[in-house]
C-alpha cells in the first residue's frame, strides 16, 4: 500500500439482538455482539468491539480501536479515549452517593441527583470485575488489575489495584514494568526512557 491509498475499512455490523438506538453514531469496523444496549446519542469510534451483554449510557463517548468484553456497563456521563480495553464485568459508575428514595420514602426522579463521569484516557486497560467510583481520570496508558475499585485519579502509566486501588508500579506501552536507572523509569522490553510528572510518567523524546 502506498502512502496515497486509502485504507479501507469494514462496515460496522451489529447483531440483531442488540438494541442500539437510532441516535447513537457507530463508525466504520465497530462490532456489536448480542443482547448489549447502546443508549440515545452515544458516539463509538472506529473499530470499536462491543461484546456480549454490554451497557452504554446515553450521550457516552467511546474512542477509535477500544474492546469491551462481555457484561460491561458504561454509565454516562463517562469517556473512553482510543484503545482502552475494559475488561469482563467492568462498571463505570456516575453517583458517588447514590439514594432511590428522598427522606419522605418518595421515589428520586432524575431531575434531583447530579450524574458525575468518568474520563478514561488512551491505551489504558481496566480488568475484569473492577469497579470505577466516580468522578475521577484513569491515565494514558495505565492498568488497572482485576477486581479493583478505584476511587481516585490513576496517573498516565500507572499499575493500581486492590480495594480501595493503590498504585504498585509504573508500566510501559505493553504493561511491562519499566525499571528505575539513573533518575529514569526505563522499559525493558523497547528501552523507552520516561520521567515522572505531576499527571504520571511521560516519555523522553529523543
Amino acid at each position: 500500500m502506498t502512502d496515497n491509498e486509502d485504507v479501507i475499512t469494514a462496515p460496522s455490523y451489529v447483531s440483531p439482538l442488540a438494541i442500539v438506538d437510532e441516535t447513537s453514531s457507530l463508525a466504520a469496523g465497530v462490532k456489536v455482539w448480542h443482547f448489549s444496549q447502546i443508549r440515545e446519542g452515544a458516539v463509538l469510534g472506529e473499530n470499536c468491539v462491543v461484546s456480549k451483554d454490554v451497557y452504554i449510557g446515553p450521550g457516552v463517548k467511546v474512542g477509535a480501536n477500544t474492546k469491551i468484553q462481555n457484561a460491561v456497563q458504561i454509565h454516562d456521563p463517562a469517556e473512553i479515549h482510543n484503545g482502552v480495553f475494559l475488561g469482563p464485568n467492568v462498571i463505570i459508575t456516575n453517583d458517588k452517593v447514590p439514594r432511590a428514595a428522598g427522606r419522605n420514602g418518595s421515589a428520586l426522579i432524575s431531575s434531583e441527583w447530579q450524574k458525575v463521569g468518568t474520563t478514561v484516557k488512551e491505551g489504558a486497560s481496566i480488568g475484569a470485575g473492577s469497579t470505577v467510583i466516580s468522578p475521577c481520570v484513569v491515565g494514558s496508558w495505565s492498568l488497572v488489575g482485576a477486581g479493583s475499585v478505584v476511587t481516585h485519579d490513576v496517573p498516565d502509566h500507572a499499575m493500581v489495584y486492590g480495594n480501595p486501588a493503590k498504585f504498585v508500579n509504573w508500566v510501559g506501552y505493553s504493561g511491562e514494568i519499566l525499571e528505575s536507572s539513573g533518575g529514569f523509569w526505563i522499559s525493558p522490553i523497547s528501552g523507552d526512557r520516561f520521567q515522572e510528572s505531576e499527571g504520571g510518567l511521560i516519555i523522553e523524546e529523543s
